[in-house]
This record gives C-alpha cells, sequence and structure tokens, in this order.
C-alpha cells in the first residue's frame, strides 16, 4: 500500500510538470551548446584528418597489434600478420590509413599497394575537382551566378544611362536605353547563352559517344561557334549598348573555358574540356580555345555592327581556320607547301574559299536584316572579301604565333584599308 501511494505521488507530480509551462534556462542552453561543440570537434578534426597516409611503428607479427595515435590496441589481425611474416619487407611498401568515424572511434587497415582514387571519399574527390569542385554550388552553380550577375550588371548599367540606347535618326543624338530594348537585349542574350550552350552540348556528347573524332568535334566548335552567333545579331536591339548584352555570350563561353581546364577530368565541364583539346589534356582549353573567346569578345566591344571589321575577323578566323584543318587532314597529305610542311595546299585553298563564302554570306545577312550598312555596293564588298580570305589564307601559313589572332588581326586591318 506504501508503495502505491508514492507511486501515485510522484505519477501526480509528472503530470504535473509536464502540464507546467517550461521556462527556457539561457544558461543551460550555453552550457548545452558548448557540450555539443566539444562532442563534435573530435568528429570534426578526425574527417578532416581521415584518410592521412601514415608508416606503422613497426608492426610485430607475434603480438598482432597495431599502433594508434601512440596506443597499442588489441585488434588480432591475423592475415596482416601472416604477410608480414612470410614477406617482412612487404611492409615497407604498405600504406597505413586511419580513418575516424563521426563519433571519433578510429578504424585501421593495413593497405598493401598504392592509395587508389576509389578508396578516397566522396569529399576528398571533390577537392580534387579543382575551381568549383570543392564549391557547394559547383561548377554549374557558378557558371549560373556568373550570369546572373553580368546580366544583372548590363541592365542597371542601362537603366542608369551609363550604356547608351539607339541614335536618333532625324538629329543623330544618341537616346537613353529604353525598357523595351532592355528587355529585348535581355531576351536576346539568354537566347543565344542556351542555343551556344546546345550547341556545344551536342557536339561534346558526340564526341563522347564515339561519333565524331575529338579533333572534328573541336573544329567543328571553332568553325561554326562564331558565325552562328553573329547570325542572332539582328536579334538584339539597336542600341549602341546592345553589344555588352552580346559581349555576354563569349565571356561566359570563356568562364567555362576556364572552369573545364582547372576541373580536369572531374568537373562539371570534363566533356568540353576532351572536346576542345587536341591531345584530351584539360589546360589546353586555355590556349587556343581561349583565344578564340577572347578574339570574339573584343571583336564585339570594339566593332559590333558599326562596321564590316568584326564580321571579317571573326569570320575568317573560325570557318578559315577550322575547314583549313579538317579538309587539310582528309586531303593534304600528299600536298605539303615546300616551306611549311605542316601545311597542305588543300587546306590553304579550303580556308581561302570557306572565309570567303562565310564573310560574304554574314555580310549580306546583316545589311539585309538592317542591322549594318554596307560602305559600298555589295559586289564591291564581294571582291575585296575574296582578297581579304586570299591574304589571311597565306597568313596561316606563317608559323609565327597563334593563328587565332594574328588571322583575325590581319582581317581587320585589312578590312580597315579595304572596306570603307
Amino acid at each position: 500500500t506504501t508503495m502505491t501511494r508514492a507511486d501515485n505521488r510522484n505519477n501526480a507530480g509528472l503530470a504535473a510538470r509536464r502540464r507546467r509551462p517550461t521556462a527556457i534556462n539561457l544558461t543551460s542552453l550555453a552550457n548545452t551548446s558548448a557540450v555539443l561543440l566539444i562532442l563534435l570537434l573530435p568528429c570534426h578534426n578526425g574527417l578532416a584528418t581521415a584518410y592521412a597516409p601514415r608508416r606503422p611503428s613497426q608492426p610485430t607479427a607475434a603480438a598482432g597489434t597495431v599502433a594508434i595515435g601512440g596506443r597499442s590496441q588489441g585488434v588480432l589481425l591475423e592475415s596482416a600478420a601472416s604477410k608480414v611474416v612470410s614477406s617482412p619487407t612487404s611492409i615497407v611498401n604498405s600504406s597505413y590509413q586511419k580513418r575516424v568515424n563521426c563519433h571519433g572511434e578510429p578504424r585501421t587497415r593495413l593497405d598493401y599497394g598504392p592509395i587508389k582514387d576509389a578508396d578516397l571519399p566522396p569529399a576528398e574527390e571533390g577537392v580534387k575537382g579543382g575551381v568549383g569542385g570543392g564549391s557547394p554550388l559547383g561548377g554549374k552553380g557558378l557558371l549560373l551566378s556568373a550570369g546572373l550577375t553580368a546580366l544583372t550588371a548590363a541592365v542597371a548599367a542601362a537603366k542608369t544611362g551609363i550604356l547608351p540606347g539607339a541614335m536618333d535618326p532625324s538629329s543623330g543624338m544618341i537616346m537613353s536605353y529604353s525598357d523595351a530594348m532592355i528587355l529585348r537585349d535581355v531576351g536576346a542574350a539568354l537566347l543565344t547563352l542556351v542555343l551556344a550552350a546546345a550547341f556545344v552540348k551536342a557536339n561534346t556528347a558526340a564526341a563522347a559517344a564515339g561519333i565524331v573524332e575529338s579533333r572534328d568535334s573541336r573544329k567543328l566548335i571553332h568553325t561554326l561557334s562564331a558565325p552562328l552567333f553573329v547570325l542572332f545579331w539582328p536579334v538584339f536591339s539597336d542600341a549602341v549598348g546592345a553589344r555588352y548584352f552580346a559581349a555576354i555570350v563569349p565571356f561566359m563561353n570563356g568562364l567555362r573555358l576556364v572552369l573545364a581546364a582547372q576541373s580536369g577530368e572531374n568537373g562539371d565541364e570534363k566533356e568540353l574540356a576532351g572536346a576542345v583539346s587536341r591531345s584530351g589534356d584539360a589546360s589546353e582549353a586555355l590556349g587556343g580555345p581561349f583565344v578564340y573567346v577572347l578574339v570574339l569578345f573584343a571583336s564585339i566591344i570594339a566593332f559590333w555592327t558599326d562596321d564590316l571589321k568584326g564580321v571579317v575577323a571573326v569570320s575568317t578566323m573560325a570557318a578559315g581556320d577550322g575547314v583549313a584543318d579538317l579538309i587539310g587532314r582528309r586531303f593534304g597529305k600528299n600536298n605539303k607547301w615546300f616551306f611549311n610542311q605542316s601545311k597542305s595546299v588543300a587546306g590553304t585553298t579550303a580556308f581561302a574559299v570557306a572565309a570567303f563564302l562565310t564573310s560574304t554570306a554574314l555580310a549580306w545577312w546583316l545589311g539585309h536584316a538592317g542591322a549594318l550598312t554596307l560602305p559600298m555596293a555589295f559586289e564591291d564588298v564581294t571582291v575585296r572579301i575574296a582578297a581579304i580570305s586570299i591574304v589571311c589564307a597565306f597568313v596561316e601559313l606563317i608559323p609565327f604565333g597563334d593563328d587565332n589572332w594574328t588571322v583575325p588581326l590581319s582581317a581587320a586591318v585589312l578590312t580597315a584599308t579595304l572596306i570603307r
């Protein structure tokens, strides 16, 4: 009876405490947080130093123990002991790895042979990914953030009057950027960004699947990227500052190349790195392909649709050089130039024809769409572009510098001289 009454009193007190509102004790909360922090610190330190290779401290086959952190743990490793007894020198080449779980409890393993990538945890592999590999956003998140930042900056510059609007035909004065122009240029930039990414993705996927060779995929991207982008220039508004919205496209492609070169085979842009490199080395993305993007960016900022210098420069660089490689490798084995055995007559001819056709077609298209005013009759422009293409084809033969900048520079200078 006494026990029953005591239990009833305890239950009543417990029920009363449950009904009573609980007051927040800041001191208790702080003490609890401190305890949790102390408990989690060993786990954090253990995870930070996990998988660090160390040498064992003279393990003995008789004891069958392993030294961990200065303490001898009675972990019987019969298989390891038998290996040490059968081959005492094998322990010299073994690598000791210490793993610590989230409770701070060590786990050991004797791994005979070098540490393999498959043995590394996901966090370690993320660090190896290079730029963006260890970032919470990753390469794709970084690209999205950079693109949104660039678009936001361009819109803000247009709204505040930093970027000039269209020119008034009657007065010749440059007007301010209207909201309709801003909306049109943002839409055009987004459209061309998506189409450019889809075009590169189609080529990289084809190269990864073995449909086309990696070198052919690289040259297809080289040949068509810039001319296809120029085709969409009339989609942008006729504002003077529209060139800065268009320049976001090569800027983003350049950033993709940087990420591809830094992340290598472990990053989000590994397909791009394999498609634009000649030997499969991702660092080659910062060579010719990056110069190509810089030339396109500079041509947009400097020339845009003001005249034909930028159009002829990027067309000659892209179509001329790209088609020359595609044709020369297939039909130029027996017709090498005597002064440059790495170039062929077939490739040079293909360069001049492709540069001429692409430049002429884009000049006609931009003039027909009203995005560019030709300084002379189209027939005269055609003759001069033919001469420029032939000269640039021989410039490409000169074994000096990178033809991704020598060719467009020569084309721009010749265009400024002959077409004005």
